[in-house]
């Protein structure tokens, strides 16, 4: 697949838009206000999933050389298993779709 800009529609297909730094996220945002009640997607940023960091958004890894990319990696792994345990959790479960 290939990456893409997100757009509308897509708080509307999506269950959840993950953001990676502030600017995504007010971006992000923006787009659902737009979009109004149609933006049925729950928006969070990807580092409030972390266990293990306290950064709140994603680094740029290319100026940092190899140990750059190594800390995003190490970033979004424990971000990514933070997310399924919330996606396991009751009080994270999507609400139903609405039509």
């Amino acid at each position: 697949s290939r990456a893409r800009q997100i757009d509308r529609t897509d708080l509307e297909a999506f269950d959840w838009v993950l953001t990676m730094d502030q600017a995504n996220h007010t971006a992000v945002t923006g787009l659902a206000q737009e979009a109004g009640k149609r933006a049925t997607a729950r928006i969070e940023p990807m580092l409030s999933f972390c266990r293990r960091f306290s950064e709140s958004e994603v680094p740029d890894p290319y100026y940092g050389g190899d140990a750059g990319f190594e800390h995003v990696l190490d970033l979004l792994e424990d971000a990514c298993e933070g997310l399924l345990e919330a996606l396991r959790s009751p009080e994270w479960a999507t609400p139903p779709r609405q039509s």
